[in-house]
């Protein structure tokens, strides 16, 4: 239910195409000031390097919150370069949401689906399916 084959997608992406390779020094330089001193630094900044990752308007990046729905379906979108899309038709994304593309993209990839009460809640921390 929980965008089990996009994140079949994403695994496979991370395998396939590692994100750290052969970036360092001023590539990874772009990492936002709150990711100083976090383990995950340089991850961050080549994933904002290969434009998979634009962290929030205000300049963060908070590598410690949890993932939304909404966010993963943009990681997933840009690690596949998802570009075609198909009518969102949710009762809580409207079509002035940063993310109604987002979901767009993933509909029209055929790897999401909504709730049986007609949601997305794109708001909810995104969570590991068994």
């Amino acid at each position: 239910m929980l965008f089990k084959k996009a994140a079949k997608w994403v695994l496979v992406a991370s395998l396939a195409f590692p994100v750290s390779a052969g970036l360092s020094g001023p590539e990874t330089a772009r990492a936002a000031a709150d990711a100083a001193g976090h383990w995950a630094k340089t991850k961050i900044a080549n994933w904002q390097d290969l434009e998979l990752s634009e962290g929030y308007p205000d300049g963060t990046f908070r590598p410690d919150a949890s993932i939304t729905r909404a966010e993963f379906v943009a990681l997933v979108n840009r690690v596949f370069r998802l570009k075609d899309k198909a009518s969102v038709d949710f009762s809580d994304v409207k079509a002035g949401d940063w993310h109604y593309d987002e979901f767009a993209k993933a509909r029209a990839a055929g790897v999401m689906s909504g709730y049986e009460d007609g949601t997305l809640r794109p708001n909810v921390p995104a969570i590991r399916a068994p």
